[in-house]
C-alpha cells in the first residue's frame, strides 16, 4: 500500500510482481515520502541555531522502525552536532546535545503507542515547558492504561537516552511496582 499509493501514487502498482531495484529504488528515495520519512541527516544545527527543540521518543518494540536506527541516529546527532556544540560550550558532546534534542525510548512500546509497555503520555506540555521555560525534560511520567481484567494500569518513567529506569522499591511490592514514583532515571551499569 505505502508503494502503490504514497511512493507511485498508481492503485495498481504491485511492487511484489515489477519492483525494479535498479530504477524504483531511486523514485521511492527521491518521492515525497521518501525525503519526508528518511531524516537521517544528524547535522540539525540550522534546527538548534533557530532556538528549536527536538523531542524524540521511539518504543523498543516498535515493529516497523527498528528502535535501534533510533538510537544510532541519536549518537549521530551527538558525533555531528555535538562535539562542535562542546567545545564553545566546555561541555561533553552528550550534555551539549541535550540542551537541544532529547530521545526517550519507551520500553515495551510498539509503533508509537501499546504494547505491555507504558505509552500514554502527553508530549505537548513537555515541549512547551523546556521551549518557552527552559526547562528540558529528565523524565516523562508515561501510563499503561488498563485494557481489560487481567491488564492492569501502571506509570513508568520514560528517561532520556541513554538513561534507564531503575525500580527502588521494595522487591514484590505490588502497589509501588505500578508507580512512576518507585522509579529513578540512571545511568546504564
Amino acid at each position: 500500500q505505502y508503494m502503490r499509493f504514497l511512493v507511485f501514487r498508481n492503485p495498481s502498482f504491485d511492487p511484489m510482481a515489477r519492483f525494479d531495484f535498479d530504477n524504483d529504488l531511486a523514485v521511492v528515495q527521491s518521492s515525497l515520502i521518501g525525503v519526508t520519512a528518511d531524516a537521517i541527516n544528524p547535522d540539525i544545527r540550522p534546527f538548534i541555531e533557530s532556538g528549536g527543540k527536538l523531542l524524540m521518543h521511539h518504543g523498543w518494540g516498535d515493529m516497523l522502525v527498528p528502535a535501534l536506527r533510533t538510537t544510532q541516529y541519536y549518537e549521530e546527532v551527538i558525533d555531528t552536532v555535538g562535539v562542535t556544540l562542546s567545545e564553545s560550550s566546555d561541555s561533553e558532546p552528550l550534555d551539549a546535545v541535550r540542551d537541544h534534542a532529547r530521545l526517550f525510548m519507551v520500553p515495551g512500546t510498539y509503533h508509537c503507542s501499546g504494547g505491555p509497555g507504558a505509552f500514554w503520555f502527553d508530549p505537548l506540555p513537555v515541549i512547551e515547558d523546556w521551549a518557552e521555560n527552559g526547562n528540558p525534560p529528565d523524565r516523562i511520567e508515561a501510563t499503561h492504561p488498563s485494557s481489560g481484567p487481567n491488564d492492569r494500569s501502571f506509570t513508568r518513567p520514560l528517561c532520556p537516552y541513554p538513561q534507564l529506569a531503575r525500580y527502588t522499591g521494595a522487591p514484590g511490592d505490588t502497589v509501588a511496582e505500578t508507580l512512576a514514583e518507585s522509579f529513578v532515571c540512571a545511568d546504564p551499569e
